[in-house]
Order: structure tokens, then sequence, then C-alpha cells
């Protein structure tokens, strides 16, 4: 299978988060906490991305009309983006919430046409639900960045869960005798 040296890579990062983590709680040297806290967020932001890459490719959203949507409401969220490092803060605000919106209503809509759902399906449109509408909330300054931690850890189980089912982790062998 072709995800496996990936979904090893994910779980070599976060062994090597928790090295980093290990760092920062068992050590008195502060230089030697600091080194320990950017392993921890490093290695821990790769596998973030790693582990949503590793789930965008394997899906069936790539290949529907609700991507391309999606393609295009995240270039307004990057024109909002660089609209708010210009300091056009009216405008930027309004581009920003209105893309990030979208994208959910687009993932939302494509979930709902989908003929097949499965465990996993249902946990990315919660883990999106979660992550998109914090991040609007957060935006807006509604919500402080620790409620991020939730969507955070739905990511981690669903993370878990695609790579238990395509390395058939957890299925019985058969046996012989």
């Amino acid at each position: 299978m072709r995800d496996k040296p990936y979904i090893y890579i994910v779980f070599l990062l976060l062994i090597c988060a928790f090295v980093g983590r290990l760092l920062t709680f068992f050590s008195s040297n502060f230089e030697l906490i600091e080194t320990g806290s950017i392993i921890e967020s490093f290695c821990l932001n790769v596998a973030y991305v790693a582990g949503w890459v590793l789930m965008l490719s394997n899906g069936t959203f790539i290949g529907t009309i609700y991507f391309k949507i999606t393609q295009g409401l995240m270039s307004i969220v990057i024109v909002g983006a660089l609209l708010k490092i210009m300091h056009y803060k009216l405008y930027a605000d309004y581009l920003i919430v209105f893309g990030l919106v979208g994208i959910l209503i687009a993932y939302s809509i494509s979930f709902h046409k989908k003929p097949i759902k499965k465990r996993l399906d249902y946990l990315k449109l919660t883990w999106v639900i979660l992550l998109l509408s914090s991040t609007v909330l957060i935006f807006l300054h509604v919500l402080s960045k620790d409620y991020r931690l939730v969507a955070d850890i739905v990511f981690w189980i669903l993370l878990l869960d695609f790579c238990t089912t395509k390395t058939n982790l957890f299925k019985k062998q058969k046996s012989y005798s």
C-alpha cells in the first residue's frame, strides 16, 4: 500500500513530539526546555499538515465540483489575508469570514450528497465543522484560542481512525490451524 510510509512518518513525528514534551517536562535547564518546546511544536505542526494531506489525497472530495468551489473560496481567504497584511481591515475581515464559511457550507453539501457514509466521513465532517467554526469565532474574537484544541483532538482521533483503517491494525489474522 502506497500510504503506509506516510503513515509511519506521521507516527515518527508524533514520537518526536512526545520526546520534545518529555524534554520540556523533565528538564531543569532553560535551553533544553526551549529546545524541547521547539521540537514538540515543529513535529506536531508537520504531523498535522502531513496527516491532513494524507487524508485529503485518499478522500473522494478532490474529485467533486465542491473541491473546485473550495479552491476558489480558499483564494478569497488568501486575498483577505493579504488585505489584512496591507491594513485594509474591514474588507479583509469580510473576505476571510466569507471564504471560511463558504468552505464549511461547500464541504457540508458535499458530505450530504455523498451516497455511502462511513464513520471516517462523519469524523471528517465533525472536524471540518469544529475547525472552521472555531477559526471564524477566534478570528472575530468571540472565542479564545484555547477552543481550537477541541478541533485538534477530533483531528487526532480522525487520523488515528484513518491510520488503523488503512493499515488494518486491529483486524484479526486468520489462523490456518
